[in-house]
């Protein structure tokens, strides 16, 4: 796979696939896969942890960073809690998708007095995703 620029690395979006909006401003946007194993160790396992070949619990947190442009991801962490669990479109730059439904844990906006107004959001999975491998 070919290296890609930060900027293009991974973009996140609100909304569907077919209406997704990127988060305005967004500098830095990270993903992490979680996958919690199942650990089947026993007495019978000569000291060695032994894991099962499936996860017990699979999530993904989403971060983002950067420079407050627009209110779109204010009034999507501001609303109601049904609000904020909603749709969001990860796209890296190999061309794969993810699409899930991410619950906003925490939003956070700043700024210094003489500088831009900050953000920094972050965001948990809940229920399936669908990823697409690029063509």
């Amino acid at each position: 796979m070919a290296a890609s620029s930060g900027r293009t690395g991974v973009r996140i979006s609100l909304g569907d696939a077919s209406s997704a909006v990127v988060i305005a401003g967004a500098r830095v946007d990270t993903f992490t896969v979680n996958n919690e194993p199942i650990d089947i160790t026993n007495k019978d396992s000569a000291g060695v942890r032994t894991m099962l070949a499936d996860f017990g619990v699979r999530s993904i947190d989403l971060s983002v960073e950067g420079v407050m442009v627009g209110d779109t991801l204010l009034t999507a962490a501001t609303g109601n809690a049904a609000a904020v669990l909603d749709e969001y479109v990860i796209d890296f730059a190999s061309g794969a998708t993810l699409v899930a439904n991410f619950f906003i844990t925490s939003f956070e906006v700043g700024g210094a007095h003489d500088g831009e107004t900050t953000f920094s959001a972050s965001f948990q999975s809940s229920g399936a995703f669908t990823f697409t491998a690029a063509a």
